[in-house]
C-alpha cells in the first residue's frame, strides 16, 4: 500500500500509503539516522537550573509594585516562603495535528482543524508557491486547540509540502501521539517564588513574587513584549487596567 517516500525539507520524512497503518509500520522500518543538533543534550535539570538561578538574581524587571515590599517583609514577625513550578508540557489535544491537502500549479487547497484560519492560509499560501487568492483553507472542528493551534501551523505546512509531490492527489497527514507529544509546542517552563509576610493577627503585610521562566509571546507575538515585559506572564498580578488584575489588596506588593 505504499506509495511513496517523500523528504520534508530537513524537518521530516513522510510516508504515503493507502491507509495510516500501512504508512505508519512501513515508516518505521526506514533506517533514518538523524543529526540531533546542538539541543540534543538539553535536559530538564538543566532549565530548572537556570530557573532558580534568576529567582535569586540582583536584577528583574517589575510587573506591579504598591508600598515597599521588601522592607514589610524585613519587619513581619512571621513570614512565609514557597516556590511553585509548571513543566514543559505538551497540548495533548484529543485530536492530533492533521490536515488534508490538494495542490496542483494553479490552486491548493487544506481542510485542518484550526484556531487561526488566516495564520493557516498563510502557511499553505508560502509552501504551496501561490498567491493567497489561488489557495483555500477550510476550517474543521477543533479536537482540542488550546493554543496549539494558533499562530503556528507546522503540520499544515507539512501537508502541503507532501501534496505537491503528489499534484492533485488529496494527501491525509496524521501525526501519530508519539509524533505529537515529541514534536509539540510546549508551554513554557516557569517558576515563581512567593515570599510572604504576615502580622501578629495573621494579615498579610507584604506580597514579594519573582516569577522566572519562558515567554509565550516571544515566539508568537514578539510585538506585545515591551520593556522586558511578556504581559501573559505575569497575568492576574498586574495592576488594574485592561489585563486581568490581581484580586486581592495587599499593602505592600512587589511582582
Amino acid at each position: 500500500g505504499v506509495k511513496r517516500v517523500v523528504q520534508v525539507g530537513d524537518s521530516a520524512v513522510a510516508l504515503v500509503a493507502d491507509t495510516w497503518w500501512h504508512a505508519k509500520t512501513a515508516l518505521d522500518t526506514l533506517p533514518i539516522v538523524w543529526d540531533e543538533g546542538p539541543n540534543a543534550t538539553a535536559s530538564s535539570a538543566a532549565f530548572t537550573a537556570v530557573l532558580q538561578a534568576a529567582l535569586d538574581a540582583s536584577e528583574a524587571v517589575v510587573g506591579n509594585s504598591n508600598g515597599d515590599a521588601r522592607a514589610a517583609l524585613a519587619a513581619a514577625p512571621r513570614k512565609f516562603e514557597a516556590v511553585y513550578a509548571y513543566p514543559h508540557q505538551n497540548h495533548a489535544t484529543m485530536e492530533t495535528m492533521n490536515a488534508t491537502a490538494r495542490w496542483t500549479p494553479q490552486r491548493c487547497e487544506v481542510w485542518t482543524p484550526t484556531q487561526n484560519g488566516e495564520a493557516a492560509l498563510a502557511a499553505t499560501s508560502e509552501v504551496a508557491g501561490l498567491p493567497a487568492a489561488q489557495c483555500e483553507v477550510y476550517k474543521i472542528n477543533l479536537g482540542g486547540g488550546f493554543g496549539r493551534r494558533g499562530a503556528v501551523h507546522d503540520w499544515v505546512r507539512q501537508a502541503v509540502a507532501i501534496a505537491k509531490e503528489l499534484p492533485g492527489t488529496p494527501v491525509k497527514l496524521i501525526w501519530s501521539r508519539e509524533e505529537d507529544m515529541q514534536h509539540g509546542r510546549y508551554h513554557p517552563v516557569t517558576q515563581c517564588k512567593l515570599k510572604a509576610g504576615l502580622d501578629a493577627q495573621g494579615n498579610i503585610t507584604g506580597l514579594h513574587m519573582r516569577i522566572s521562566g519562558q515567554s509565550i509571546l516571544a515566539g508568537v507575538a514578539p510585538q506585545n513584549v515591551k520593556d522586558g515585559k511578556d504581559p501573559t506572564a505575569f497575568q492576574g498580578l498586574n495592576p488594574p487596567g485592561p489585563e486581568a488584575s490581581i484580586g486581592y489588596t495587599f499593602p505592600a506588593l512587589l511582582v
